[in-house]
């Protein structure tokens, strides 16, 4: 068995190698807009969090840290990106990524629906590009270990229900409906030293009421999509659902809405903490954490409750971690 904490040289070694190699080959690059027959100019690297309007703002001396390796050792957590290349994706043309110039150009207004529309879809168009390229790395590479078969066939899965929908996407920016969310969005009266996008889909409310089965591949999974940002001495998360989600999504909304400040708090770390590697931090400010802080960010992301089924009580989502992103 392999010591999570402490893998031996050899295995890092075979790791590095395998996960190189994988890395090389799954690259994908062409535009995911729904319009490819106006597609123009070379496909670029777009990123997925604003560079100039929050990257600059969070980073130091122009990198971020990010809970994904580069060093090709899939053990480490946090690895140091410079913010030009921090969450970047070969997914657009550069003609086409201009529509995201609404939240690029303009500050942030919770009233307006077609910035709410494009923050939401950058979450969700990023994890797309993100399982397409999986499912390359899987088609390209012989997969020998068990465990590696395990996820093709879940992200094959997870990749089915986001196609779908896609499909809701591409229309609402076809015919410029941006009407197509059920969203909350919480500001919280403070600058932050981070930033991210993701998705997750939830299996319980807070009261931990059942709402939908993960584990069983015949139902359509619904999702719960987040973009969370600074601007200026505030910040906002937005989380947002299609409206076909309603029935699965509507009585945790209702729930949300009820959250006083620090539970809104809790429940952001938890939705980044569960649903994305798409995170960036400000490096001085992750360095100046405690050993405490970095443990509990590292237990939760890697999910070992879920590994070793942890029960987990009522409420959970909502309860204070050993970490808070928020006093970063």
């Amino acid at each position: 068995m392999i010591n999570i904490r402490n893998p031996s040289k050899e295995h890092i070694i075979k790791m590095k190698k395998h996960f190189e190699r994988l890395k090389r080959n799954k690259k994908i690059k062409h535009c995911l807009h729904p319009d490819k027959n106006n597609c123009k100019g070379k496909i670029i690297r777009a990123h997925s969090i604003q560079n100039k309007r929050v990257l600059e703002k969070i980073s130091e001396n122009g990198t971020v840290y990010m809970p994904i390796s580069n060093t090709g050792n899939p053990f480490e957590l946090i690895g140091e990106y410079g913010r030009r290349v921090a969450t970047t994706f070969t997914g657009f043309c550069d003609y086409h990524d201009k529509m995201f110039q609404p939240i690029e150009i303009n500050n942030f207004s919770s009233d307006n629906e077609e910035q709410i529309f494009l923050y939401i879809y950058r979450a969700f168009i990023f994890d797309y590009h993100q399982k397409l390229e999986l499912k390359k790395q899987y088609e390209q590479n012989q997969l020998v270990d068990e465990r590696l078969k395990l996820l093709s066939i879940g992200n094959l899965l997870a990749l089915h229900d986001l196609e779908d929908d896609k499909k809701y996407f591409d229309r609402a920016i076809l015919d410029k409906d941006y009407n197509i969310l059920k969203y909350i969005v919480w500001k919280f009266h403070q600058p932050i030293k981070f930033a991210a996008t993701g998705l997750l889909s939830p299996e319980e409310d807070l009261d931990g009421n059942f709402i939908q089965s993960v584990a069983d591949e015949s139902n359509q999974l619904e999702h719960l999509y987040f973009s969370v940002f600074p601007e200026e001495l505030s910040s906002y998360i937005i989380m947002a659902y299609l409206d076909k989600g309603k029935n699965i999504f509507d009585g945790l909304f209702k729930q949300l809405v009820t959250l006083n400040y620090q539970q809104k708090k809790n429940f952001t770390n938890y939705v980044i903490i569960k649903g994305t590697d798409n995170l960036a931090i400000n490096p001085k400010a992750w360095n100046n954490t405690s050993e405490i802080f970095k443990e509990s960010f590292r237990y939760n992301f890697k999910e070992f409750e879920e590994f070793f089924e942890i029960p987990k009580e009522k409420g959970h989502q909502i309860s204070k971690m050993q970490f808070d992103l928020f006093e970063l």
